[in-house]
């Protein structure tokens, strides 16, 4: 299926001259499906949509929201179907600042816009001095890919394009507002992630995708990582939180400046839909051997043992009933222009992760294989098993572990501009209504509410 390279073979691969492009899944576009043919023969595609607004979600919302999100993780997909929920926390603002001040009219309104617009892209190191606090864009994805055993014809591409469209019209039934990403759009995603800005070029149909994306080097040491100019730190989960709750604050605490991740990150949560039936077996048989060993000397030594055998037997009690075995882990990568900063992302990312209850760790040796399989469409379900991480969990569990809810996006109009806590650009326009004209501003005395 791919290639899962440690430390010590990547640095041999380097000083041969190998390119990181080599490491790249993306080979070819169907422009008629949309959909993306990778080098190992699989099929991909990749839908944006907005996020939940995190203010007012009450535990019926979100059991409601889980009830439809589940529909994900149960949907009929062939064994070894990789989905990915990815929030990309991207640098790359001046579209949405230009869009708001294209916008103004006259003479003044034009100078001024310009020059509020000039300043924010000035500010992307942060605007205070004391506090790191810089506008950022997120984008939030979900990514499915299909494996073959040979190359997909016609019938199984339509067939994977209804696939997707089942998932598209669970994320529309959220008002999620899904978007499928064409080809154009991906390439200044991918080009951006992987070169630090969206690149501009003539993509030639007759060479592999991944070899016309990648204009910098990757450079990896054993306590540091390299992406052009930019240091990349990289965390994964050890092990899910017990009980997960999708309104964790996941991607940056808005109440506390130290939980909260500041500089551009790509935030991945892989899943893995293996065969069913296979792994029930396998999961029986493991239940089995532990029912044995809680009713014999072992349990002696192991008291813990007839507890694992009692919840893989509610687990198979849950498959039966309907549910779905998903492997699942997260991959936490941040993106910073040195050493001092990716520590301190580094630091701020596992105390995020604790807080919501994930078990986390650094990685080393095998960095620049996570977060390559981080990518958008790039996880491949082999590598879970190289890396030795995650965790096996039911379908009820997934949505809980998707990264939905976020900042909200605002109206639609760009008559205002104003950020989030976490940095995220906002549209107001009071207007944007089809009923009533009504606001709220709430501040602290003098910091500005009749300016605003």
């Amino acid at each position: 299926m791919g290639t899962a390279v440690s430390l010590k073979l990547w640095k041999a691969l380097s000083d041969k001259g190998e390119k990181l492009s080599k490491f790249l899944p993306y080979l070819a576009y169907h422009e008629g499906t949309r959909t993306f043919l990778m080098v190992d023969q699989s099929l991909a595609s990749i839908i944006e949509f907005e996020p939940l607004p995190a203010g007012g979600i009450d535990e019926i919302t979100i059991n409601n929201i889980a009830s439809i999100l589940e529909n994900i993780f149960t949907y009929p997909v062939p064994p070894d179907t990789a989905l990915q929920f990815i929030v990309y926390a991207s640098p790359n603002v001046e579209p949405l600042i230009g869009k708001w001040a294209s916008l103004k009219r006259g003479e003044l309104g034009k100078t001024l816009a310009g020059m509020r617009k000039e300043f924010i892209l000035s500010r992307k190191e942060g605007f205070f001095k004391d506090s790191p606090y810089r506008p950022l864009r997120y984008r939030y994805f979900f990514t499915l890919r299909v494996f073959y055993k040979k190359v997909p014809d016609e019938d199984e591409i339509m067939k994977f394009a209804h696939l997707r469209e089942a998932f598209f019209t669970t994320l529309g039934s959220l008002e999620l507002k899904p978007k499928i990403l064409e080809l154009k759009d991906f390439l200044s995603l991918i080009t951006e992630i992987l070169n630090g800005v969206p690149v501009e070029f003539s993509y030639n149909p007759k060479y592999p995708i991944r070899d016309q994306i990648l204009y910098t080097s990757l450079h990896v040491e054993k306590h540091s990582m390299t992406l052009g100019d930019r240091y990349l730190s990289v965390i994964t989960s050890k092990l899910p939180p017990d009980n997960p709750d999708m309104r964790a604050p996941i991607t940056g605490d808005i109440f506390n400046d130290q939980r909260r991740i500041t500089y551009p990150f790509l935030l991945t949560v892989n899943f893995h839909i293996p065969d069913q039936e296979k792994i029930k077996a396998s999961i029986s048989q493991k239940q089995k051997i532990q029912t044995m060993q809680a009713t014999g000397p072992l349990a002696l030594f192991f008291p813990k043992v007839k507890q694992a055998a009692e919840e893989l037997y509610y687990a198979l009690d849950r498959a039966e009933r309907g549910e779905t075995f998903i492997k699942t882990y997260l991959t936490y990568v941040t993106f910073t222009k040195s050493i001092r900063e990716a520590k301190e992302a580094e630091n701020k990312v596992l105390t995020l992760l604790k807080l919501c209850n994930y078990v986390p760790q650094v990685e080393t040796s095998v960095k620049a294989t996570v977060f390559l399989k981080a990518l958008p469409m790039a996880y491949e379900p082999y590598i879970s098993r190289f890396l030795q991480r995650g965790k096996t969990v039911l379908s009820s569990n997934c949505p809980h572990l998707v990264p939905i809810v976020g900042d909200w996006k605002g109206t639609k109009t760009p008559a205002e501009i104003v950020f989030s806590r976490r940095g995220e650009i906002m549209y107001i326009d009071l207007f944007d209504s089809p009923g009533n004209y009504n606001c709220v501003v709430s501040a602290a005395s003098g910091s500005g509410k009749s300016f605003f």
